[in-house]
């Protein structure tokens, strides 16, 4: 699959299956397309469902359960919206917000450290890392262990908003974000406005950044930060 062209194949697929076995299929797919194609096709979903019949629910539905039953990564999640977002995807934008459901009960990410791995061997290794290693490296708890591997070639900019996505990013884990290579991608700085985690100062510096176009966007958007909307809102009715 590749965009929302497909949309009535994976309907007839999902309409096909058990309702259980739906969200995980779903997931599959999703999380196998780039983030702008995710998005484009929740967009064409939701679009499909309105007066249409119980069928063109499908999607949609498997992809709530998806959320609720954590089969789906709400680091994908965001990547969607973030993407939803820049393209303009409004239905997209409000089925992919944030749920708050449970967040305090999430299980704390194992981390490199409590496998018996040593600062120092992190540290060193966070340049070179390949594969499932620089994907632990990046989850660090330590910045610098961070702040190296983001120096890392094989580190793209998806991997870096998958990063800021989170739920447990620390907040010091944003400003190394904003430090790295990356703090000039428009899409890094919106997705770092749009954490929850990230420090208000932080997110208000990126603003004045971003393109008109996003901030009309973050001034609507119930589930930012309250002073990253009345921020964008600012600069919007200043302009």
């Amino acid at each position: 699959m590749s965009d929302a062209a497909d949309l009535p194949s994976l309907i007839q697929r999902l309409s096909a299956l058990a309702v259980d076995l739906r969200p995980q299929i779903l997931a599959d797919v999703l999380q196998d397309l780039n983030a702008e194609d995710a998005a484009r096709l929740i967009e064409a979903a939701v679009q499909r469902q309105q007066g249409a019949g119980p069928q063109a629910r499908v999607v949609i539905d498997a992809l709530m359960a998806a959320r609720n039953n954590k089969i789906v990564r709400e680091s994908y999640i965001f990547a969607w919206r973030i993407e939803a977002q820049r393209c303009g995807l409004d239905a997209a934008v409000v089925v992919l917000a944030p749920s708050t459901a449970g967040a305090e009960k999430v299980a704390p990410r194992e981390r490199p450290a409590e496998k018996g791995v040593t600062l120092g061997h992190r540290r060193a290794r966070a340049r070179t890392a390949t594969g499932d290693e620089l994907k632990t490296l990046l989850l660090d708890p330590d910045p610098i262990v961070v702040a190296r591997a983001l120096e890392n070639a094989r580190v793209t900019e998806e991997k870096v908003i998958r990063l800021v996505a989170q739920r447990q990013v620390a907040p010091e884990i944003l400003r190394v974000v904003m430090r790295s290579r990356f703090r000039q991608r428009a899409d890094v700085m919106r997705a770092v406005a749009m954490s929850p985690a990230a420090d208000p100062a932080l997110a208000a510096s990126i603003l004045p950044a971003l393109p008109k176009s996003v901030l009309r966007a973050f001034a609507h958007d119930m589930a930012l930060q309250p002073k990253v909307r009345e921020g964008a809102r600012a600069l919007v009715e200043g302009a």
